[in-house]
């Protein structure tokens, strides 16, 4: 009897730890388990739960193999993730008589671009334009109202994470192509460009430019994608005498100052030789020996027959040296008369009629003139009128004549 109460009470402790520990090892499971629930599954984000609004809305979404997809469906603009955007280059575009076209780059899928824009002009008229397209990244958007006023804003939202351009990419130029500005004093409106265009260092990076030859001539596009920069550009034309480029020669060249946005045609002249023809960035070079455009250049060609020669003819226009030049010369040929005044007019001295008239001989001093004129062409003779006839002069006994008025 004394050894089975003994023993009785150590058993029933034995039984409390054993269930002690069970309790433990429960926690300690449970605790883990609850652990290792929260690591694997994720607490609901805003994008998930925008995601399960559009499917309590009735809206379709995508699903994986754990569940709803976080993104929205195509074309479907969480509210909460978006930023509204709105058009540049509404003044500096490419010039488009037909239609109004606007641009959205860098968006990652056809899903992420916005399903339309609104677009407003100045003549109060606004128009939500749908998407055309999506090509490449780029989303487009075409119409063609209001072809006759001007875009005053363009506007959509887009995922907040977009880093692309919302450009107006052509469109109507002309007079509604500017900042309309209206006069008090007559109510006019006028048309007054306010942009300001910079000359920028990035012409080989901005400009783009394509070849086409036609017949003995080279025409080459040139367009400024920049919307805030202009930039000198060129085309030029060289001859060439062989494999060496020192030895080549300017033929023919135009340059021109692109504008923002701008697109613009050049042409030169090419030889009925062997060319090579250089679009450019900067200031034509006249000559190419020991130096080159580098990294000026945009787009070069070479062409034409055999090499040239230094026959070779050139479009340059200069003066013809191989014709004699002509010189007007007045015509002299005729004659010319001087008035020579005549000195030789005889007195006539009045005397009594008892005094009997003396007739002296005067010798003839008056020598013909003739003028010599420098030999132009043909000799010029000079007509002087003969003034070599013999005065005859009535005078007194006396050998000096003396004038004497005698009464009747």
């Amino acid at each position: 009897m004394s050894k089975f109460s003994i023993d009785t009470p150590k058993k029933g402790r034995r039984s409390i730890f054993i269930l002690l520990a069970i309790l433990v090892v429960a926690v300690m499971v449970t605790a883990a388990g609850q652990l290792i629930a929260s690591m694997v599954s994720p607490p609901l984000t805003k994008t998930s739960a925008a995601s399960l609004h559009a499917v309590s809305g009735g809206t379709a979404v995508a699903v994986d193999g754990q569940g709803l997809n976080t993104s929205p469906a195509p074309g479907v603009q969480d509210p909460a993730t978006t930023t509204d955007i709105d058009a540049k280059a509404l003044d500096d575009h490419e010039c488009n008589s037909n239609e109004w076209h606007f641009v959205i780059t860098q968006v990652d899928n056809v899903g992420d671009a916005p399903d339309s824009i609104t677009v407003k002009w100045d003549n109060g008229a606004s128009e939500d334009v749908s998407r055309s397209k999506f090509v490449g990244g780029v989303a487009h958007y075409t119409t063609t109202s209001n072809l006759d006023a001007h875009v005053v804003s363009a506007t959509t939202k887009i995922y907040s994470s977009w880093s692309g351009q919302f450009n107006l990419s052509h469109g109507p130029c002309g007079g509604s192509q500017a900042t309309n500005t209206t006069v008090p004093a007559t109510g006019t409106s006028v048309a007054t460009r306010t942009s300001t265009a910079v000359s920028c260092d990035t012409c080989n990076t901005d400009v783009t430019v394509s070849f086409s030859v036609s017949g003995g001539s080279l025409s080459a596009t040139f367009h400024n994608k920049s919307t805030t920069c202009s930039h000198e550009v060129g085309l030029a034309s060289y001859k060439r005498f062989s494999d060496n480029i020192d030895t080549q020669e300017l033929y023919s060249s135009e340059q021109h100052t692109l504008q923002p946005g701008e697109t613009v045609v050049l042409t030169v002249e090419l030889p009925n030789c062997a060319y090579q023809v250089d679009a450019f960035c900067g200031q034509v070079l006249n000559s190419l020996n020991g130096q080159r455009y580098g990294s000026r250049l945009l787009h070069a060609m070479n062409g034409g027959g055999d090499f040239c020669t230094n026959e070779t003819s050139t479009p340059t226009n200069v003066a013809d040296t191989k014709t004699p030049t002509k010189t007007e010369v007045p015509n002299t040929n005729t004659a010319t008369k001087t008035e020579v005044p005549n000195t030789s007019t005889p007195t006539m001295t009045t005397v009594p009629d008892t005094a009997t008239p003396t007739e002296t001989n005067v010798p003839d001093t008056s020598t013909p003139t003739k003028t010599t004129v420098p030999d132009t062409s043909t000799p010029t003779k000079t007509n002087v009128p003969d003034t070599s006839t013999p005065t005859k002069t009535t005078v007194p006994d006396t050998a000096t004549p003396t004038e004497r008025i005698v009464p009747n």
